[in-house]
């Protein structure tokens, strides 16, 4: 069975419930924290998402949102790769072993920006103005808030190509670009920075 939200029955002493994250197989259940609680009221089991009066109260609509999203495509993932290679479900102890691995690993995440910062430094980097370039671009996605390497998914990816849509640039450049953001890419994950692969989906359709 697919992975999907259900809300705790039990409310902690604030009235708040926890939204956890459930991976059903042979009649047994997977109950994951999502690290989201709020009230129950607040929470549409139906639609498996948060009401948008969530942002009427003292709790961040889409950070939780997100946080949501991003717990979910992280067992997604766990339970595509395990199918892929044995057209199966995957067993409950095997997705809650992988799924905590990836936890640390995320616990252990790199600032995006940062490594792309120092690494345009390096003699060996070419064409460093369309790498400046690129950086600038994900500074005014993300001006104050860190941008890890977990969270290159195809939602940031359709806000990068929404930014540079805007921008009104040639369509060849749009795609000079996102070759070159997937160069580096591809070239910290063969360095053991970047642990994530999704970006090599990326496509700009132009």
């Amino acid at each position: 069975m697919e992975p999907h939200f259900h809300m705790r029955n039990r409310s902690d002493k604030n009235g708040m419930r926890q939204v956890q994250l459930v991976y059903h197989n042979k009649g047994k259940a997977l109950k994951l924290d999502s690290g989201v609680k709020t009230m129950s009221y607040y929470w549409d089991e139906e639609n498996q998402k948060l009401s948008s009066r969530c942002k009427d109260i003292e709790q961040d609509h889409d950070a939780l949102t997100k946080l949501l999203r991003s717990s979910k495509n992280k067992l997604e993932a766990i339970i595509l790769a395990y199918k892929d290679e044995f057209h199966i479900y995957p067993p409950i102890d095997y997705v809650k072993e992988q799924y905590f691995k990836k936890a640390k690993e995320i616990e252990s995440d790199k600032d995006v920006k940062v490594i792309m910062e120092e690494w345009i430094k390096s003699k060996f980097v070419k064409d460093k103005k369309i790498y400046k370039t690129i950086l600038y671009d994900l500074k005014e996605l993300y001006p104050k808030a860190p941008l890890y390497f977990h969270m290159i998914d195809k939602p940031m990816f359709a806000k990068l190509m929404q930014l540079w849509l805007s921008k009104k640039i040639q369509n060849s450049t749009i795609n000079k670009r996102l070759l070159c953001f997937k160069t580096f890419l591809r070239e910290q994950h063969a360095e053991g920075v970047n642990k994530y692969i999704e970006f090599l989906t990326f496509k700009t359709g132009l």
